[in-house]
């Protein structure tokens, strides 16, 4: 199996920061909420002193930026990205099975440079500051001699589900 590129995390960039680390919302969860089918993001943590911090908590459901439905954590990314230091947007957001907005002034953070077209997977602990989110990743179990991914003939490597990213 061939592996891409691999990512120079020591590469930073100033960019517009929210604070949060988001996953998907799962479709049951979806369901239970009665959001439309694939759409919100659930609020995985939040960075100390992040614009988020004083409004969003643990567990939240973000469903919208501005006039954007989040449907996606990569464009969640983008949405923060693409925007100014000091800007103010609106989140809408689901808590306790309650709707409700806020509005959150970006700012500028120091965050690891994503290469062209992409996330990455897990990052190290200095992507981070003070050793936040990503602090301990788990390390892939050895792949046996002959098999792709460490699978077996008779065993199928587990899924995985996706990694919270910080915005």
């Amino acid at each position: 199996m061939q592996q891409g590129p691999r990512r120079d995390w020591s590469e930073v960039e100033r960019t517009t920061f929210l604070g949060v680390e988001v996953t998907l919302v799962s479709p049951v969860l979806g369901a239970q909420l009665g959001l439309p089918r694939g759409t919100g993001l659930v609020v995985e943590r939040l960075s100390p002193r992040s614009p988020a911090a004083g409004v969003l908590r643990e567990h939240d459901v973000l469903t919208m930026l501005d006039d954007q439905i989040l449907i996606d954590v990569r464009q969640l990314m983008v949405l923060v990205r693409n925007r100014k230091e000091g800007e103010e947007v609106t989140l809408a957001y689901l808590r306790g099975g309650q709707k409700a907005t806020a509005k959150v002034k970006l700012i500028a953070q120091d965050m690891p440079k994503y290469p062209m077209g992409g996330m990455p997977g897990p990052m190290p602990p200095r992507a981070f500051p003070r050793g936040g989110p990503g602090a301990v990743q788990p390390q892939p179990a050895p792949a046996e001699p002959g098999f792709e991914g460490g699978a077996t003939p008779d065993v199928v490597p587990p899924v995985q589900p996706p990694r919270p990213k910080s915005f």
